[in-house]
């Protein structure tokens, strides 16, 4: 009796020691497989022409580490790291210029420190403002300077020369019905030249001439 005695005593001994070594060895951490919550409160808070402005609220996930923002196509466009349930942004001018008049949409995931993504699209959509219309320049119409007054006596003076003009040049009156009209002048003829003797002219004298010559002789 004392040998079995001896021997559960023993037995008894090892299993607490066995017991003290599976309690006392560190127990191994199961891997974190929960994703952080979504994003709240996503909106636009100002907009351009040619970008928006994009504000919401991170989880409050102690393990929260960022947010993955994509287009509507489902392409990759920026992550932007925050603080857990504090506010972040997105001014899309740091990414690229948008259209203006144009209505873009944005979808985001939340990831966490150990890589978790919340696979829970969280989306916003807003229109940027029409190009504002170029006005153009005015046209400047030059200022008309007053006249100085030696100018302004000037033009009264021209004024009282014209009047004195008009003064002496008489007016001519139409002739009336009463007054007979002169008819006129005839223009005398002009003398026509006397006319230069002729061949039988010349003939005549010299033949009288002749027969004058021949009486005297014969005398």
């Amino acid at each position: 009796m004392g040998i079995i005695k001896r021997d559960i005593a023993v037995c008894t001994a090892v299993a607490a020691v066995a017991v003290f070594f599976i309690l006392a060895a560190p127990v191994q951490a199961q891997a974190n497989t929960t994703p952080p919550a979504s994003i709240s409160d996503l909106n636009e808070t100002a907009v351009g022409d040619t970008w928006i402005n994009w504000t919401w609220t991170n989880p409050s996930d102690v393990n929260f580490s960022l947010v993955m923002v994509y287009d509507v196509e489902g392409v990759l466009k920026t992550n932007v790291s925050g603080v857990s349930g504090n506010m972040s942004y997105l001014n899309t001018s740091s990414i690229e210029p948008f259209e203006a008049n144009t209505t873009y949409t944005i979808c985001t995931h939340t990831v966490d420190t150990e890589g978790n993504i919340n696979t829970t699209w969280v989306n916003d959509s807003a229109t940027t403002l029409p190009s504002p219309e170029v006005t153009p320049e005015a046209e400047v119409i030059p200022e008309v300077e007053a006249p100085t007054e030696t100018e302004a006596e000037v033009v009264p003076e021209v004024a009282e020369t014209l009047e004195a003009e008009a003064e002496v040049t008489p007016a001519v009156e139409a002739p009336t019905e009463a007054e007979e009209v002169a008819p006129p002048e005839a223009t005398p003829e002009a003398e026509a030249p006397p006319k230069t003797p002729g061949f039988e002219t010349i003939f005549a004298i010299t033949s009288l001439l002749a027969v004058t010559y021949l009486v005297r002789i014969r005398k």
